[in-house]
């Protein structure tokens, strides 16, 4: 065992488990051997192997916390959550002073969002393990997850205090100091990161965000691809790569990485579907069918291939839906639920509303919040009188608000200086690819969270807004589960400034990460009422055929310091303007403070 367990310690696997499996031809009984072997299978991947090594190994000798905790992350692996969760626990009952299970238990309740059972966890390690740095990035996840970004940053700098120079907890401060708003100490901690010669996909991935964040775009395009020499399939990474070549001006070069990827056999199938709808979203429709072609050698039984095959078909306004056979995409789970939305848009754009309401219905019970769904269901509920889901005037939702400028000044002096302060963040040469503008441009990052003076008082005219929101509006009906709470408490999932030339426009669309969604006027063009020119209009779904067209719910004119609130499943665009001055605004996603953080 000693042989195998040298072997083992210097990653000779192979050598250890023929080791391993000699002492226990002399020892079958050995706990040590086979907690030892048990731990090795899992290593070289072979986790089910693992299983019964492990059971043998505690049946013997019972009391091994950490044999219980390496029993729970086989049991992970092998997707037996609830196993994994009794064994952790097992673990820490066993041993309360033992980190490892309460990271890994973690971990399983972060992901299935059991937060109230994580802070019960916390308060039970804490007395054990309140100077134990790994504990401290545990606790700081949680802060992070709760969008509590200042107690995170304080947590992290405590377990940084307690273990200068950890790799994970520098890169969680550079990640949490990103999120807060302060990117130019998130890009000083990822610096610090790189000089510990640390290189991971996450790590390089992250540092390219902050990157730009902070303006150095051409320094993130840098780190993005190192995250790609290190996985060539690093789904996030590819798709902010493409944007960010976009935005820049390098279109030329945008599809370079997903060129790359694909020419590998062992390319995902996600990748592929990501791949065509980007060249969809930019109307390279021929090269798209291209793509599809490889994919169909690969992948021709996969939901993903038929579904791109139909977004194609609806890129081309190929409507024949009868050739179509569409029940498997709607019953397979492994196809997100974005892209079955996309079709859905496709059937009502072929006029087939019946068969797109019943397959929303189908949808509903596993997505009751999702806003774009239930934008397309309001949509139905127009175009189908008999088939009235409650969203009956939901122009009513929509709430208008007049800022406040700062004590000593006015509110033109207020919009101007925070003009100035926006436009240094709009550093992009185009239009954002997946964003609904054209002709302007959109800043990046988070500006509520800024330690910039203006941006916190608008932060502040924004929590008001809301206040009031609720309070004239909270007797309507809810559109959905818990759209109205009890709490009143909210927390921004995104805030940015757009930017407008003249000509430019919104397309009519929705924000799938909100309750509510907002515009803040900041400086605007002459606006006519003869025209209508950069109007905002609600109600008009982005649905091609003609046929489909619905007329505005209600309109409403830009004024300077106006704030419009209105749920984010309520579809809403602009009228494009031919006025020289810019529009600018600021626009947020805002939701509830116990809402799980997506970012």
């Amino acid at each position: 065992m000693q042989q195998g367990l040298f072997y083992h310690q210097n990653a000779k696997f192979i050598e250890a488990e023929t080791c391993y499996q000699k002492s226990l031809q002399a020892q079958p009984d050995n706990h040590d051997t086979l907690q030892l072997l048990g731990a090795l299978m899992h290593k070289l991947g072979k986790s089910k192997q693992a299983i019964p090594y492990l059971k043998k190994s505690l049946s013997i000798s019972p009391k091994q916390a950490h044999v219980l905790n390496t029993l729970g992350n086989v049991y992970k692996a092998t997707e037996q959550d609830n196993l994994a969760t009794k064994q952790y626990r097992l673990s820490i009952e066993m041993k309360p002073d033992y980190v490892d299970p309460y990271l890994n238990l973690s971990n399983i309740l972060l992901q299935q969002e059991r937060i109230k059972e994580l802070q019960a966890l916390l308060i039970k390690g804490q007395p054990y393990l309140i100077d134990n740095w790994r504990f401290e990035r545990l606790r700081a996840s949680l802060a992070k997850y709760q969008d509590r970004f200042s107690d995170a940053i304080q947590i992290l700098t405590h377990a940084n205090h307690l273990a200068p120079n950890q790799v994970s907890v520098l890169h969680d401060l550079g990640l949490v100091y990103r999120l807060n708003g302060q990117t130019k100490l998130a890009v000083e901690f990822y610096q610090k990161v790189e000089q510990l010669g640390h290189k991971s996909e996450a790590f390089f991935h992250n540092y390219a965000n902050a990157l730009i964040d902070s303006s150095a775009s051409r320094n993130a395009l840098e780190y993005y691809s190192k995250a790609l020499s290190i996985n060539l399939f690093a789904r996030e990474t590819l798709l902010n790569w493409c944007d960010l070549m976009w935005e820049s001006g390098q279109a030329g070069f945008m599809f370079s990485a997903y060129e790359k990827a694909t020419s590998s056999a062992d390319a995902p199938v996600e990748i592929y579907m990501d791949y065509i709808c980007k060249l969809l979203r930019v109307k390279h429709v021929e090269q798209a069918q291209g793509v599809l072609q490889n994919m169909q050698g690969l992948h021709s039984q996969s939901p993903y291939f038929h579904a791109a095959d139909i977004l194609i078909k609806r890129a081309l306004r190929n409507y024949n839906v009868n050739e179509l056979d569409l029940n498997p995409i709607f019953k397979e789970n492994q196809l997100e639920l974005n892209y079955k939305l996309d079709i859905i848009e496709y059937l009502l754009e072929a006029g087939t509303i019946e068969f797109a309401y019943q397959a929303l219905i189908s949808l509903l019970p596993k997505h009751p919040k999702d806003q774009l769904l239930l934008a397309l269901l309001q949509t139905c509920s127009r175009l189908l009188p008999q088939r009235k889901y409650p969203f009956e005037q939901v122009e009513r939702y929509l709430f208008e608000y007049q800022i406040a400028p700062p004590t000593g000044l006015s509110l033109h002096q207020y919009l101007s200086d925070l003009k100035e302060v926006l436009l240094t963040l709009h550093t992009s040469k185009e239009q954002p690819l997946e964003q609904t503008l054209h002709k302007g441009t959109q800043t990046r990052g988070k500006l509520f969270g800024s330690i910039d003076p203006l941006l916190i008082h608008m932060e502040s005219q924004y929590r008001l807004a809301v206040q009031e929101y609720i309070k004239q509006r909270s007797h309507l009906p809810p559109l959905y589960p818990e759209f109205w709470q009890q709490q009143s408490a909210i927390k921004f999932r995104g805030s940015w400034s757009v930017a407008l030339k003249q000509g430019g426009y919104h397309n009519h669309h929705v924000h799938p990460m909100g309750w509510l969604s907002s515009v803040c006027y900041i400086s605007l063009p002459t606006i006519s009422d003869d025209n209508n020119q950069g109007y905002l209009q609600v109600g008009v779904p982005n649905l091609a055929n003609a046929g489909l067209a619905l007329t505005p719910l209600k309109e409403v004119k830009p004024t300077l310091g106006k704030l419009v609130l209105f749920p984010s499943m309520l579809w809403h665009g602009t009228v494009p303007f031919e006025e020289y001055n810019m529009r600018l605004s600021i626009a947020c996603d805002i939701v509830y403070a116990n809402s799980p953080d997506l970012t």
